[in-house]
């Protein structure tokens, strides 16, 4: 198991703990490359694929890639009542919902390879690593600056 999907279990494992702490949730996180072959240019490496099939706190989420699990994960998440609304701590809105009521069945391919955020103005390291965070959460795939070099943006600051 990468490190990716290691971070992608412990999430899954960390909201649903906020969710219902009585039960750990039994999915399966898979990648699975060949899965999804709907598009003539799909790179596995670079395109993002996922389906969601959940019921009860039950059944599996499946990746093109590591990344790809992850956003399906927090897509889970949302699907169920997650909030993710802010690049903060604060910044989201977890139910407190029965594992019965944990249940998901999705399936997406993303329409454009690149999904991102571009940062401006200014900016500290805290709010970088904020906004990383926060970024897949929204399905975003991606963080880039303005301009070739971003020290500006931090000298700002």
């Amino acid at each position: 198991m990468g490190l990716v999907l290691q971070y992608t279990e412990n999430e899954l494992r960390k909201y649903h703990s906020l969710i219902n702490n009585t039960f750990i949730p039994e999915i399966k996180l898979k990648v699975q490359d060949d899965f999804f072959d709907k598009k003539p240019d799909y790179n596995k490496n670079f395109d993002d694929a996922y389906k969601i099939s959940v019921n009860s706190g039950c059944g599996e989420i499946i990746g093109s890639n590591e990344r790809s699990v992850l956003l399906g994960v927090y897509k889970y998440l949302t699907l169920i009542g997650c909030f993710f609304y802010a690049p903060v701590k604060y910044g989201e809105i977890i139910p407190h919902i029965d594992r019965k009521d944990c249940n998901a069945d999705y399936t997406a391919i993303a329409d454009a390879r690149h999904r991102g955020i571009c940062i401006e103005g200014s900016v500290s390291f805290e709010n970088v690593m904020d906004m990383i965070d926060f970024a897949p959460k929204l399905g975003f795939n991606s963080y880039f600056v303005q301009f070739r070099e971003g020290h500006n943006f931090f000298e700002r600051w």
